[in-house]
């Protein structure tokens, strides 16, 4: 029997406390079992994996299991994505550093540049709550991301200010030990954004049943 009032609220709070620290560790345990470079984007994957099922109203569902399972299943396609996704931004910001060396950030160039970031930084926020919730071919999950993020633009606005705070506040291990908390957050505001897209029809989902039931 759970306790009411006050106290019950703290038992929420502590329980949700536990969950976030826990999916925190088992990312942490599924990149290092990759060796980080393999584990990265399957750890990723499956974080994201748990944290749909707590935003559908899941939360007792087994996070063990379900983390090893989208890690196993998903680690493949989950490094391809991953890498591709990561170069793309590498090319982009090496671009970034050559318009500013040769000063021509303030041009017409340096304007491409910092709205291809820009757009970059949305399907970054997006990408794995779309990878993990539909199956599509892989250049879907890119344009499916910055889809569902443009789809709210408030919601994406709010999501790049938190990460700017996080990234330039925050200090110390405090960002890698909200990354489980962020990816809840982020797969709540997916799900809405998804929700209305599909009713705009505004991408073609490969196949209708969820990725991860």
């Amino acid at each position: 029997m759970y306790p009411n009032g006050i106290y019950g609220k703290i038992f929420d709070l502590t329980d949700w406390v536990f969950r976030i620290l826990y999916l925190d560790i088992l990312w942490l345990l599924g990149t290092l079992t990759g060796g980080v470079v393999l584990g990265l984007g399957p750890a990723t994957a499956a974080m994201f994996a748990v944290a749909r099922k707590w935003a559908q109203g899941e939360i007792d569902a087994p996070v063990w299991l379900k983390f090893w399972h989208s890690y196993k299943m998903e680690f493949l396609q989950a490094n391809v994505l991953t890498w591709i996704f990561i170069l793309l931004g590498g090319f982009l910001f090496a671009d970034l550093h050559i318009v500013h060396r040769q000063g021509i950030g303030g041009g017409i160039i340096g304007i491409i540049i910092y709205s291809a970031i820009i757009l970059y930084t949305v399907t970054a926020i997006f990408l794995m709550p779309v990878f993990v919730h539909m199956k599509l071919r892989l250049y879907q999950y890119l344009v499916t991301a910055l889809l569902v993020g443009l789809a709210s633009p408030v919601s994406t606005l709010v999501l790049l200010l938190i990460i700017t705070a996080v990234l330039f506040v925050v200090h110390g291990m405090l960002p890698l030990l909200c990354i489980s908390l962020w990816s809840y957050i982020v797969s709540k505001v997916s799900l809405r954004s998804i929700d209305k897209i599909s009713a705009k029809g505004k991408f073609v989902q490969v196949d209708s049943c969820s990725k991860n039931p």
